[in-house]
Formats: structure tokens, C-alpha cells, sequence
């Protein structure tokens, strides 16, 4: 096929085109990063071919006759912003991956709330401690996975508003009880 008979887009349908499959591009570049921090490769590596695909497609797409119409540069540069954010929201809602939780709390109710945690499939640790005045404290140590460490904040400040909680993200955890 002669490149005169090729389907040529232009204007206001190329504009659309290139904000969708930049934004698309980029979300998928966004979890790709999220899913090798996670050492989940073959996930990432799924996802770079299509993310790298659609940059070929789209960037030349922006780089064509780019002096004629710059403002394909200015879609493009919208998009890619926006496909950030849209990639951040969607692994905030996958949640993937496990956590850490810390939990300071009086010693009278370190128990209950040990109990609480323990009755909605939480593995539970507690620790007895004392905080900077020498009041008698208790730490809960909690590895969870992501998707359900709202459910644990709000069981814990339901039961004791006052406690100090503490959330990271981990790694890797070896042995001990996640569900």
C-alpha cells in the first residue's frame, strides 16, 4: 500500500486519538512501575510491551509534521499528566501488596483490641512498652495486605480513638498470618 492510499488523520479525530492512547499509555506505564516494585515481572514485563507499543504509535504520531501543528505537543504533554493520575488512582483501588501496622495504645485496651483484630482475621502481636513520660503503653503489630488496611484503621480507632497508628508498606513477609 503507497502511503497516499494510508488513512490519514487529522485535526480534532488525531487530537482525540493521541490524548486517549497517551493517556492509556501512560497508565499502563504507571502500574508497569507499580508491578516491578512489587517483583511481580511477569505482570511488568506484559505491560511494557503494550505501554512501549503504544509509545511508538503515539509519539510518532506527535512528532509528525509537528511544526505544522504543535499542538499535538500540548495534547500530548495534557494526557501524559492525566495518565498519571488515572494510573495512581487505579493502584490505589488494586491495593497490591502487603503492610506493615504499628498500634500504640493504652495497656487496658491493648487486649480488646487485640481480640478485635484477631476476630476479623487479623495476626495480631502486642508488646508492652512505655511512652517518652513512663506511662505503661502497648504496641500492636499487625502484617496485613493492602486492600484491607482501612478496615483495620477503622476497627481500631472504633474500639480507641485515641491510639497512634502507624501503616508501612512491606516488601516481603516471610511466615506469621495474612489474610
Amino acid at each position: 500500500m503507497k502511503e497516499e492510499e494510508m488513512i490519514q488523520i487529522t485535526g480534532v479525530a488525531l487530537y482525540i486519538l493521541i490524548f486517549i492512547g497517551q493517556v492509556i499509555q501512560v497508565m499502563i506505564g504507571t502500574l508497569r512501575v507499580i508491578f516491578m516494585s512489587k517483583g511481580q515481572k511477569k505482570i511488568a514485563i506484559s505491560l511494557t510491551f503494550i505501554e512501549y507499543g503504544l509509545y511508538v504509535i503515539i509519539f510518532s504520531s506527535v512528532l509528525s509534521n509537528m511544526y505544522a501543528d504543535p499542538f499535538k505537543i500540548v495534547v500530548y504533554i495534557a494526557a501524559t499528566a492525566l495518565g498519571i493520575y488515572c494510573g495512581m488512582l487505579i493502584e490505589n483501588r488494586m491495593a497490591v501488596g502487603l503492610s506493615s501496622m504499628q498500634v500504640i495504645c493504652s495497656r487496658q485496651h491493648a487486649q480488646t483490641l487485640g481480640h478485635a483484630l484477631r476476630e476479623h482475621n487479623f495476626g495480631v502481636t502486642i508488646f508492652d512498652g512505655h511512652s517518652v513520660d513512663g506511662t505503661e503503653r502497648c504496641m500492636l503489630f499487625i502484617q496485613l495486605r493492602r486492600k484491607r488496611v482501612a478496615e483495620a484503621v477503622n476497627l481500631i480507632h472504633e474500639i480507641e480513638p485515641t491510639a497512634v497508628v502507624s501503616q508501612t508498606e512491606a516488601q516481603t513477609i516471610s511466615g506469621g498470618y495474612i489474610r
